[in-house]
């Protein structure tokens, strides 16, 4: 189903992710797809998707006069956030289809690929080289449907991704750090549950892939914000 691509980022590395509420999907997509009941239109093939929400700090707005540099204090302004979820978008090649429109990293599950799990790990590490390390739960339910070009019947499985975080060069803090596959992407941006919904990252206009792309990243973003108001946060 997927199209040979020239290699960019390194081999995949043997992926050690742990699982959130997904293990129904730990198998092959071909043992999922022939688990399907009877029906008219049965699709035949798998993709994946992974909303990779990270927390990255706020700059902190100056204090009101009379105010400390925390805004604490009796009778003072509370504190502001000093950090705010955003979550990864990453933006199509000018010369592949649909191109310069943004999307969550992700692609169709191959057969040799040992499980559905296992294609959302190895799609993002391929498109944004980034790694897995806890995928779960599923987000947008399983009606996500469509026909590719080819005329093939697919259905997408997206899910909440935890990833692999480096220490800066300069002994900061960890972060991640996005290595995008030149073939297939051209930009990327953390964007906030704000900005997906304005459609604009300050001078950058997000025209998402299709309608299920932006409701999919709305509905992300409340599951992590449940998650962590339940203490149970991807991490």
């Amino acid at each position: 189903m997927t199209q040979p691509k020239t290699p960019h980022q390194p081999p995949c590395p043997a992926f050690d992710y742990t699982k959130y509420l997904v293990d129904e999907y730990d198998i092959p997509y071909e043992s999922h797809v022939a688990k399907q009941p009877e029906a008219e239109f049965r699709y035949k093939y798998v993709a994946s998707g992974a909303f990779v929400i990270e927390s990255h700090p706020t700059t902190p707005k100056a204090p009101k006069s009379g105010c400390s540099p925390d805004n604490s204090g009796p009778g003072m302004m509370p504190k502001s956030p000093t950090s705010e979820n955003k979550l990864l978008l990453i933006q199509r090649s000018v010369h592949d289809s649909m191109p310069g429109k943004w999307e969550i990293p992700g692609g169709g599950c191959d057969p040799e690929d040992p499980s559905m799990l296992y294609s959302v790990a190895r799609e993002l590490w391929e498109e944004a080289g980034l790694k897995a390390t806890r995928i779960g739960p599923l987000v947008g339910g399983t009606d996500h449907i469509f026909l590719t070009r080819t005329g093939n019947l697919v259905c997408k499985f997206s899910f909440l991704v935890d990833v692999e975080k480096t220490r800066g060069d300069d002994g900061g803090e960890n972060s991640v750090s996005v290595k995008l596959d030149p073939n297939e992407h051209q930009a990327f941006v953390w964007a906030t549950e704000q900005e997906v919904r304005a459609g604009w990252v300050g001078d950058v206009e997000l025209q998402f892939t299709n309608r299920q792309t932006l409701e999919g990243a709305l509905e992300a973003f409340r599951t992590k914000r449940e998650m962590e108001e339940r203490g149970s946060t991807v991490v």
